[in-house]
């Protein structure tokens, strides 16, 4: 019985002509639908097919727009969010908070959560 090719998101990245971590938001947009993994550490395999029919749909320039938790009514984001939306990672979010590019509030305590209200997100988007 044949198997199925399965590709890695290292080797969707390269027939996608885009770096890894687009092909990991894609995943996690549903975009490209891809099947989780667990060996010692959690890995994404995407099939063949699916890839192919991704590339035949527009590949590359398809980019469904992500999914906001709308819960909050105080108008903030958090940090994965604003990440998200923008195309940063987390972390340079997380740094440009520190250094007072990007409006923000802290929670209480040391471990408080940054929350960046939609305003500063606009503003840092113009």
């Amino acid at each position: 019985m044949d198997q199925p090719a399965r590709l890695s998101v290292t080797q969707a990245a390269e027939r996608l002509g885009i770096s890894r971590y687009q092909v990991y938001r894609r995943i996690m947009r549903g975009d490209i639908p891809a099947r989780k993994i667990q060996a010692s550490n959690v890995h994404w395999v995407i099939a063949e097919k699916d890839l192919d029919a991704y590339i035949a749909a527009g590949g590359g320039e398809i980019l469904s727009p992500p999914r906001v938790d709308a819960r909050r009514d105080d108008g903030t984001m958090r940090v994965p969010e604003v990440a998200m939306l923008t195309g940063y990672s987390a972390e340079t979010i997380r740094r440009m908070c520190h250094e007072g590019k990007l409006q923000h509030t802290k929670g209480r305590g040391p471990k408080g959560q940054f929350r960046i209200p939609r305003s500063a997100l606009d503003d840092m988007l113009r």
